[in-house]
């Protein structure tokens, strides 16, 4: 279901994903269940993402009171890449 902030919609409405980045509607065609196939890199680099993402998240929000929530949206997405590239640096091999 989508929802209308009073400028944009946001979410799902039938075949079609809704979002707003920098200020722009963006309109994509939603994936249908089961036709996506993720390789192992694929699946791979997904987990090392998700190992990145939560302490990126805790880490912005001790610094979120000394930049004063003047941050631009981009910064989200530069640091947790920043932060996977250094975790995946430092993985052990199993």
């Amino acid at each position: 279901m989508a929802i209308f902030d009073g400028k944009f919609l946001k979410g799902i409405l039938g075949d079609f994903i809704f979002k707003v980045v920098d200020g722009v509607q963006v309109v994509s065609k939603r994936p249908v269940p089961g036709t996506m196939k993720q390789s192992v890199e694929t699946k791979k680099a997904s987990e090392n993402f998700r190992k990145s993402s939560m302490p990126g998240k805790h880490i912005r929000g001790i610094f979120h009171s000394t930049i004063g929530g003047m941050n631009e949206t981009s910064y989200v997405f530069r640091f947790t890449s920043a932060l996977t590239t250094t975790l995946t640096a430092c993985e052990n091999p199993i």
